[in-house]
């Protein structure tokens, strides 16, 4: 097994551990829900939240770097993810940008 195949299986285990109650997969598959195109996931973590009738989804992409990742490097990730996600709730509830 592949030194990132491994990493990815140690997430996995440690993302079961961590939250039980969720169903958490390695290398999952799904379709997109617009593009209709099966995706590979490294990591998809779903739950039902009590309050919320959809399942929650999260997916993990999995990277270990060879170097370290600096500030400036992780801070635009970071924040385009959130940028993404607040446009998806944003857009849920009849607001736009």
């Amino acid at each position: 097994m592949a030194d990132w195949q491994q990493y990815e299986r140690e997430i996995t285990e440690q993302l079961r551990e961590a939250y039980p109650s969720a169903r958490i997969m390695h290398n999952a598959k799904i379709v997109g829900k617009f593009s209709k195109v099966e995706r590979q996931i490294d990591i998809l973590i779903e739950e039902q939240a009590s309050d919320f009738a959809e399942i929650a989804r999260n997916f993990v992409e999995s990277q270990r770097p060879s170097t370290l990742v600096d500030y400036a490097t992780a801070t635009p990730l970071a924040t385009g993810f959130l940028e993404a996600a607040l446009a998806k709730e944003a857009s849920k509830n009849g607001i736009s940008r």
